[in-house]
């Protein structure tokens, strides 16, 4: 009974964590939209122009981001069915079977690769939200800057 609500706690979790990605995502591809429209872009250099590009710049780095962070966040699910299968596999095997050896050998490198998928999302978590935070304060730093 515990675990059934865990689960059903975890699988509410999950769905309100990918919502909330999507939120963000859609609110930096908006931005990116919205600036491309509205600014105005001239010749590179030390002027307005050039920070408005380097603005919508870090808004398509962070929908990038999050992209990549919806892609990584549906692999380390992927990876860890996987991961519950062979070990329910693994489980029903007889403990002198000759394929133990080898299923918790592929175990462990699903396992691996889990992490490594978990750690990315992580990344792209936090590079996502350090862009968005910067290019929010940029653009208000930039806006500022230009009235004087």
């Amino acid at each position: 009974m515990a675990e059934d609500r865990s689960f059903e706690l975890f699988r509410n979790y999950s769905a309100m964590e990918v919502g909330l990605d999507r939120l963000l995502l859609g609110i930096s591809l908006a931005v990116c939209g919205y600036l491309g429209q509205t600014v105005e872009f001239g010749r590179i250099g030390m002027n307005v122009q050039t920070g408005n590009l380097l603005v919508m710049l870090t808004f398509v780095l962070s929908a990038a981001f999050g992209v990549r962070r919806l892609e990584r966040t549906r692999d380390t699910a992927k990876a860890n069915h996987s991961w519950i299968e062979m070990d329910r596999l693994a489980k029903q095997m007889r403990p002198n079977s000759p394929h133990l050896e080898e299923m918790k050998k592929d175990l462990r490198n699903v396992e691996a690769r889990m992490n490594k998928l978990m750690d990315e999302a992580a990344f792209a978590y936090k590079a996502r939200n350090a862009c968005m935070f910067t290019g929010l304060l940029s653009y208000v730093a930039l806006k500022v800057i230009a009235a004087y």
